[in-house]
C-alpha cells in the first residue's frame, strides 16, 4: 500500500532533523558495497527512525535498508518512554547487535554497516504475519514461535516481537525477525531467558489480537489458541491459556508491565 499524504510529510519533517550525515551515510554504504549507491525514500508505518533502501538487481528486492535516528522522533520517543528511554546511539547500538546474532542463526537479515545512530542491514523479503491470510497464518505460527524459541536460546532479545516485525520469506518460507526497537531499559533489563521468552510470547499474542483483521473473529482466536498450544505440547508455554485467549483480543500487555 503507498504512503499516505499524511506520511510523506511526517516523513520529509523528521528527515530534515537527521543524526547522521546523508551523503556520509551513502559514501560510507558505497565503500563497503563497492559501488556507487543511492539511498531512496523508504516511506512505511511510523517507525522509530527514517528508513532508506539501497536499490539491488532485482526492484523488489533491495540491496539493503538504512535506518537512521532523528531528533524530531526522538523526541517523540523521549515522551512515550519516559524514564525508559534510551539516547539513540547506545539504542541503535543494541538493535544492531540484535541483527548480528539473529543474522548467525538464520533469523534475520545481515548487518551491513553501522554508525552512530544509523545502521544498515540487508532488506528481508516476505510478508509479515499481519499480511498472511488467515489459514497461512495459522499455519505458520508454530513456526514463529518455533524461531522465537531459537532466538531466545541464542541469547538474542527481540524487544519489538509483534506481529509487523516478524517475516515469512516468499519462496523458502523461513521465519525472519526486523526491527527490535524497545530500548533494554528500566524493566527489560537483565531479564532471564524465562522471563524474555514470556515477554516475546505476549507481545506476538498481543499484537495479533490488536492489528490482525482476522483475530476479531472468535472462531480464529480459538484456531491461533490451539496452535499456540500444540506448540507448546498442551500448554502455552511462558503463558495460561486464559492470559494468552484475553492476549488475542488485543489487550492484557504494555511494553513496560511485565507481571
Amino acid at each position: 500500500m503507498p504512503p499516505s499524504l499524511r506520511q510523506r510529510a511526517a516523513f520529509l519533517w523528521a528527515e530534515r532533523s537527521l543524526l547522521a550525515d546523508l551523503g556520509a551515510v551513502r559514501d560510507s554504504l558505497s565503500r563497503r558495497l563497492g559501488r556507487p549507491v543511492r539511498l531512496e525514500r523508504y516511506i512505511r508505518g511510523r517507525g522509530w527512525g527514517i528508513k532508506y533502501i539501497v536499490a539491488g538487481k532485482i526492484p523488489e528486492c533491495p540491496a539493503a535498508l538504512v535506518k537512521i535516528a532523528s531528533r524530531v522522533i526522538e523526541r517523540r520517543l523521549q515522551r512515550v518512554q519516559a524514564e525508559n528511554y534510551l539516547p539513540p546511539v547506545e539504542r541503535y547500538r543494541q538493535e544492531a547487535s540484535v541483527i548480528v546474532t539473529l543474522a548467525r542463526e538464520g533469523l534475520g537479515p545481515e548487518l551491513i554497516e553501522s554508525g552512530p545512530g544509523w545502521f544498515a542491514r540487508g532488506f528481508l523479503p516476505g510478508r509479515c504475519l499481519t499480511e498472511l491470510p488467515p489459514e497461512e497464518l495459522a499455519e505458520y505460527l508454530p513456526a514463529v514461535l518455533d524461531a522465537a524459541d531459537r532466538a531466545v536460546a541464542a541469547g538474542v532479545f527481540h524487544t519489538d516481537m509483534n506481529a509487523d516485525n516478524v517475516i515469512v520469506g516468499p519462496l523458502d518460507r523461513r521465519v525472519g525477525f526486523i526491527d527490535s526497537e524497545w530500548p533494554q531499559t528500566g524493566p527489560l533489563a537483565g531479564l532471564d531467558s524465562i522471563a524474555v521468552r514470556r515477554y516475546c510470547y505476549r507481545r506476538l499474542l498481543f499484537t495479533l489480537g490488536r492489528d490482525y483483521a482476522a483475530a476479531a473473529e472468535p472462531a480464529f482466536r480459538e484456531r491461533i489458541l490451539a496452535a499456540v498450544l500444540a506448540h507448546s505440547g498442551g500448554s502455552a508455554g511462558p503463558l495460561s491459556r486464559e492470559e494468552a485467549a484475553v492476549l488475542l483480543t488485543g489487550q492484557g500487555f504494555t511494553a513496560w508491565r511485565l507481571e
